[in-house]
């Protein structure tokens, strides 16, 4: 049995809590005693430290004087802070992650995978957990320095082919289950219908559109992406007028940051307008810069309402083809 070189007291383990009554750490006191025995030798054997370490976590006392120490102990900001620096300083080191990367590759195959899963569904289904989790990743999330650390850190991150694929395969299973989804959609809902929260996402939005390389790029990714790929009522009258004239045109086509609903024979860009959105004092200001826009890169604009198109869509085939004809 191990004997602090300190006090003479005999331990199964000379561990840092009573190495702290002596004003050292662990780490010193290997230094000042190289040769001192730190562990029972029972404790040398790897199986017989697991056999210990499953018994004491299967008493709900041990497992309970754990927590509250550990909760003692994470109160102390100087502590918290250490941890933190310790954790920073080794994921700053590119063997350290790729070995722990392979650690959770390893764990996460097998049954393990879905045991992990299911404790994450079983520990949120609690709303106890929930809403403590969102609690304190509001507070931690109100410090401007994080929210910058975890949007760098999440842009570097999707940046790389593998981990976006994770993701998505992911969230595609999650995404299958009923009950996460309702989850999900029950809690967008309570978020969205918090006044200032929809106020901050309509600037933050805003802002970020008002950026025309911002909206190229997501146009651009939108229509890769097929998200233009189911017409509205009013565009499918449109492409019908184009196929019975047997002209040549492009369905939703990307042209600098717009999205036009046709382009014929790549001169002639035709609109089809929805009375609904179209018509609000905003979306005509906007439709009329779009215009401006286009036609300032050389191209002609036909601008159709929809109720026009639907009331007498054989007036607008005949002016199309006279268009195209005067061509």
């Amino acid at each position: 049995m191990p004997i602090c070189k300190i006090c003479g007291k005999k331990l199964v383990y000379v561990n840092w809590r009573h190495l702290k009554t002596h004003g050292l750490t662990s780490a010193e006191y290997r230094e000042q005693f190289p040769d001192a025995q730190v562990v029972d030798s029972d404790w040398s054997d790897p199986e017989e430290m697991s056999r210990r370490g499953k018994l004491a976590w299967d008493d709900p006392d041990f497992v309970s004087r754990q927590g509250d120490l550990g909760r003692k102990r994470w109160e102390d900001t100087a502590y918290r802070e250490k941890i933190t620096q310790s954790i920073r300083d080794r994921c700053a080191n590119p063997e350290y992650r790729e070995k722990m990367a392979k650690c959770a590759k390893m764990s996460w195959e097998g049954d393990l995978r879905e045991q992990q899963i299911q404790a994450r569904k079983d520990w949120w289904a609690n709303p106890d957990n929930h809403s403590m989790m969102c609690r304190k990743m509001r507070e931690y999330c109100n410090d401007s320095s994080v929210r910058q650390r975890l949007s760098e850190q999440a842009k570097d991150a999707w940046e790389q082919v593998g981990y976006r694929e994770r993701m998505s395969e992911m969230m595609i299973h999650l995404w299958r289950d009923d009950s996460y989804r309702a989850k999900q959609m029950e809690s967008h809902r309570v978020i969205w219908d918090d006044p200032q929260y929809r106020s901050k996402m309509s600037r933050t939005l805003g802002k970020k559109w008002s950026d025309i390389d911002f909206r190229r790029e997501q146009m651009e990714r939108r229509a890769r992406l097929g998200a233009f790929d189911s017409p509205t009522d009013i565009e499918v009258i449109l492409y019908n007028i184009l196929d019975d004239l047997g002209v040549v045109y492009q369905k939703q086509v990307a042209i600098d940051h717009y999205i036009v609903d046709a382009f014929v024979e790549n001169w002639l860009v035709i609109e089809a307008f929805g009375d609904y959105w179209h018509n609000y004092p905003d979306g005509k200001e906007k439709d009329r810069e779009r215009a401006s826009d286009l036609r300032g890169l050389g191209f002609q604009v036909l601008s159709i309402w929809g109720h026009e198109l639907k009331n007498d869509p054989s007036y607008w085939a005949d002016r199309i083809s006279y268009m195209v004809d005067c061509t």
